[in-house]
Formats: C-alpha cells, structure tokens, sequence
C-alpha cells in the first residue's frame, strides 16, 4: 500500500523537485527505498528458482527451511524497508505533495528537440563518406599486420 500512495503524489513530486530540495531529497529517499526492495526482491526471486529445483523429500527438510536463518534475515529486510517507505510517506503530507491525475497523451516536461533541422541540407560530408568507404572495403591492405583505426569524431545522434 506505501508503494500505491507514493505513485499517486508522484507526478506533484516530479514537478516540485526542481524548485524545492526538500521534495528532491524526498524523492532520493524514495527511490534508494525502492531500489533496496528491488534488490531483495531480486534475492528473494533467485532463491525461489534454486530451491524450486532441489527436491524437498521430507516435511523435515521443510521445517528446517523455514526457520533458516537466511530467510528470517530476509524478513526482517523486507519490514525495515516497509518501514521506511511508511516514513517516506509521512513527509508527503508536510511537503504538500498532492495526487496529480496523469494524461498519458500530455506530459509538463518540455518535448524535446532535434538539434538539426529535418529540413535542411548538410554539405560537405560526400567525400568524406567516400573515403570512409574506400579505406574499410579496400582488399589490397590484407597482407599489412597492421591494425587501422578510424576516428569518427562528431556529434552523435
């Protein structure tokens, strides 16, 4: 339930960060716990699919399982990180995030740009592709023992 609440002031939040660092540091927080129940779940999910290919033969075996210190440890991960997603939570209220209904088809971040114009022309760059091409497709450097390497220098994109 403490995941369901943080989703819905997310959105508030995203916003907020920018201007104030309480609400930045509150969704660090947020996150490190997410990221932390993440691993256990990880851990947890890993250790199901090995003991799911052991054969339990006996209600012993099971018992002695289930009371294996490991897995208490586990428990008491999986509390400490409720904990803190409960004490996350708190802070919501005091940092007077509220929960923001999402349009998927609309998003408050600026829609990003392309760098270069769709529209426009680059010159220049035919003889360099031409080069380029000759140099990597040229059969006659096979018997050289030497490594080529071709800089490309430039924006990516």
């Amino acid at each position: 339930m403490a995941l369901v609440a943080a989703v819905a002031v997310l959105n508030d939040a995203e916003k907020k960060q920018f201007k104030d660092s309480a609400v930045n540091k509150w969704l660090d927080d947020l996150n490190y716990a997410v990221y932390d129940a993440d691993d256990i779940w990880g851990t947890i999910s890993t250790k199901a699919a090995i003991s799911k290919n052991k054969k339990v033969s006996t209600a012993t075996n099971y018992f002695s399982r289930f009371f294996n210190f490991e897995e208490r440890d586990m428990v008491c991960k999986l509390e400490d990180i409720v904990a803190r997603l409960e004490s996350i939570l708190k802070f919501k209220d005091i940092l007077g995030l509220q929960h923001i209904a999402t349009d998927h088809h609309s998003s408050w971040r600026t829609p990003s740009t392309s760098l270069v114009d769709v529209g426009s022309n680059i010159f220049g760059r035919d003889q360099d592709k031409e080069a380029l091409l000759k140099l990597l497709l040229d059969d006659d450097n096979d018997d050289d023992p030497k490594i080529s390497v071709i800089p490309i220098v430039g924006m990516g994109g």
